[in-house]
């Protein structure tokens, strides 16, 4: 189970990480030569934004868990 679970959420953060990258990229275009504060606080909401689905994955990776490991009662 261990080894599932690390295989499945790699898959999925690789996932998120490709498509995640190029919209971080973009909006970081957006920024381009702008001030300290505004560049900070874009990078902030683009963490955020980059957190939120790569914790989303342990609830995937759970629920797949317990799709290929159903426990004995």
């Amino acid at each position: 189970t261990w080894e599932f679970a690390h295989r499945y959420a790699g898959k999925m953060w690789c996932i998120c990480g490709g498509i995640l990258l190029p919209v971080s990229i973009v909006a970081m275009l957006f920024v381009l030569k702008k001030d300290s504060d505004t560049i900070g606080t874009a990078c902030g909401i683009i963490t955020l934004a980059q957190v939120i689905p790569l914790v989303g994955t342990i609830i995937l990776t759970e629920r797949a868990l317990k799709c290929n490991f159903p426990q004995d009662k």
